[in-house]
């Protein structure tokens, strides 16, 4: 009896039973593994993405930023005659969610003048830092390109999945961990402590 052909039919039965594991056991490392020796975020963030685009008497959008620690809504003159609405989302690194927050606007948008503060928000009293980095060395990261999937994240890692996320160190977490889409996303700031100088509900007025 000849051995060869016998080892080689078993050699082929043990490499597919084994190739799809070893797979398996390299997108769960690629995937979780940084996050078993690398710390959890300890700061939540803001972010704002367009909710729609609508006709108007001219270019409007509201854009946002990060002013005295606060987050401001103004109105600025767009090209053409389109208005960009914007919407404002609080991340939550706990949970990993995303809420968006209200904002109320008036319906005379085209009367308004360039500039005009549509809304401030506040966070319980704590302050919003607009650099990319986190106080515990989170960074916000963007792949736009993403494609969302398995396959993917074994080719490319966690990175090139996700359109939005967090980073350090390698630990790769999902912004929102739900996997929604947002449109043209941007990143606002991070809520990073306490200050006298805010106050408030975390609402717009």
């Amino acid at each position: 009896m000849r051995w060869e052909p016998w080892i080689r039919r078993k050699m082929a039965v043990v490499a597919a039973m084994l190739l799809p594991a070893l797979a398996l056991t390299i997108y769960v490392w690629m995937k979780w593994g940084p996050r078993w020796w690398v710390d959890r975020p300890a700061y939540d963030l803001v972010f704002s993405a367009l909710d729609q685009a609508v006709p108007g008497e001219r270019g409007l959008e509201v854009r946002y930023g990060v002013e005295e620690g606060k987050v401001v809504a103004r109105l600025r003159h767009a090209r053409g005659r389109t208005v960009y609405l914007r919407g404002l989302y609080y991340y939550d690194h706990d949970s990993g969610s995303a809420q968006r927050m209200t904002l109320n606007l008036p319906t005379t948008l085209d009367q308004l003048a360039d500039g005009t503060v549509l809304g401030i928000f506040t966070f319980g009293g704590k302050r919003v830092s607009s650099r990319p980095v986190a106080p515990d060395g989170y960074r916000w990261g963007e792949n736009p390109q993403a494609q969302p999937g398995a396959v993917n994240e074994l080719v490319f890692g966690p990175k090139g999945a996700y359109r939005y996320f967090i980073e350090k160190d390698g630990a790769v977490w999902p912004v929102p961990a739900d996997g929604r889409v947002f449109n043209d996303v941007r990143f606002i700031g991070w809520i990073v402590s306490d200050s006298p100088t805010t106050g408030g509900t975390g609402r717009s007025p």
